[in-house]
């Protein structure tokens, strides 16, 4: 049945897309983050549904009156370098050729995507309707798993789709993460109180499922989002109150298995996976800096004995198996080297750097409300990634490109919009710091 009902939704996309190109980019962002196909039986879970979809909206878009190329911003300027650095480091990776190419594959294909649907959002109904994508599309395993683990006691672990980017319950809790405040951004935009209920329901969900992946890195990156939330939230008090009452349920559910678990963060030098994250860690540096141009490539630790005479040279212990970094940053460092990471760090400073500029320029102006509490959550995003990926190994994830963009998007569309009476205000009447002489600066600076 559910085989069925996704053959309907799919076709029935594909056949609006051919119209539509935005169309296309929701649903491919829907199956590349959702997976539903993994959620079926038979052949349909192993069809490149993802693949159909991507020709079918990149053909529609050329045939199409849309912009075909996205605006040329830092964002758009680091994508483009992070794509050309990891074909580069590519070359020279250590590890074997089917496994590299098997992820760049992935990872270009990633970026692609991500800078047409960045080309694509053109309007805030466009905005607000990928980020319902994004949001619900991963939340779903947040709610999901909630109701799994409250009607089991909490015994059990959440996890994700099979064979996924979050099929591991770390991943998941990371990616769980991420959506977590773009749902308080909805629900803080959203003028009809049964759809704000309804959010926050899946709010107070998706934070129990967090919880009960049972990921250490997760409840850190949760303790930050939350810590967060209340600082960028206009409701300070009430953000604290529904944090509390939820931070409250968890720990009264929660079964003794849990308590175990998180515990071991306090005594970490006695937690053989802890340790491990340590070791992995100095085995990125080492490559680093044995490699510093181009580090070990992708999936760098599949190549044991080259990694090992590294290591030997470092007097660092032999890496006896096939592993992750688990971090964002050493993983960005150990595959793609210095420039690597400094790609990737700059590419979060651009993206936090575009929120606060939303956040300073609507601040003050009920009438650009919407965009000041979306830059607020997405920064909020931003920091629980930062913090909880500081442990996991998803440096490439689309769902995190995507808070990227948004972020990007709000910063355009509020450069374009001209819905406030100053902004036909001549310049010399208004100061640099003020939206309406930024907006005019910008639009007399478009070449014509």
């Amino acid at each position: 049945m559910r085989g069925i009902l996704l053959v309907i939704i799919v076709a029935s996309g594909l056949v609006v897309t051919l119209r539509f190109p935005f169309v296309g980019i929701l649903l491919w962002q829907w199956i590349s983050l959702m997976n539903p196909h993994k959620l079926v039986w038979g052949p349909l879970m192993t069809m490149p549904t993802a693949a159909i979809v991507a020709v079918t909206t990149i053909v529609s878009l050329l045939a199409s009156r849309e912009k075909k190329l996205p605006p040329l911003d830092g964002t758009t300027i680091l994508f483009f370098l992070i794509l050309l650095w990891m074909s580069v480091t590519t070359l020279f990776a250590l590890a074997p050729w089917a496994l590299v190419w098997d992820k760049y594959d992935r990872v270009w294909k990633m970026i692609l995507f991500t800078l047409i649907s960045y080309t694509l959002l053109t309007s805030r109904r466009r905005l607000e309707i990928f980020t319902w994508v994004v949001a619900l599309s991963i939340a779903f395993f947040g709610v999901k798993g909630a109701i799994w683990t409250l009607i089991h006691g909490g015994t059990g672990r959440v996890y994700g789709p099979e064979h996924s980017m979050i099929g591991d319950n770390n991943d998941l809790g990371l990616a769980l993460l991420l959506v977590q405040p773009l749902l308080f951004a909805l629900r803080a935009n959203h003028p009809k109180p049964v759809v704000r209920m309804a959010l926050a329901g899946i709010i107070a969900l998706n934070f129990f499922g967090i919880a009960f992946t049972y990921s250490r890195g997760a409840l850190l990156g949760a303790a930050a989002i939350a810590l967060f939330l209340v600082v960028k939230s206009r409701n300070k008090v009430g953000a604290a109150s529904a944090l509390v009452a939820v931070v409250v349920a968890v720990l009264v559910f929660a079964p003794a298995n849990w308590y175990s678990r998180m515990e071991t963060i306090n005594s970490y030098k006695s937690d053989s996976s802890a340790m491990g994250r340590l070791y992995f860690w100095r085995i990125a540096i080492a490559v680093a800096e044995t490699r510093p141009l181009v580090g070990g490539g992708f999936e760098y630790m599949y190549a044991p004995r080259v990694i090992n005479s590294i290591l030997a040279a470092k007097s660092v212990e032999s890496l006896e198996s096939a592993r992750t970094a688990h971090s964002i940053w050493f993983e960005s460092l150990g595959e793609h080297g210095v420039p690597g990471l400094v790609l990737f760090i700059a590419l979060a400073f651009v993206a936090w750097r575009n929120c606060a500029w939303v956040t300073r320029m609507t601040n003050g102006r009920p009438d650009f409300i919407w965009y000041n509490n979306f830059s607020r959550m997405v920064q909020v995003s931003l920091i629980g990634y930062w913090v909880g990926g500081s442990f996991l190994s998803m440096s490439v994830y689309d769902g995190y490109y995507d808070v990227i963009i948004i972020a990007a998007a709000l910063k355009r569309l509020l450069l374009e919009s001209s819905a406030a009476p100053e902004m036909t205000k001549p310049l010399a009447e208004l100061t640099p710091a003020h939206p309406a002489y930024v907006q005019q600066k910008f639009q007399q600076e478009q070449p014509r």
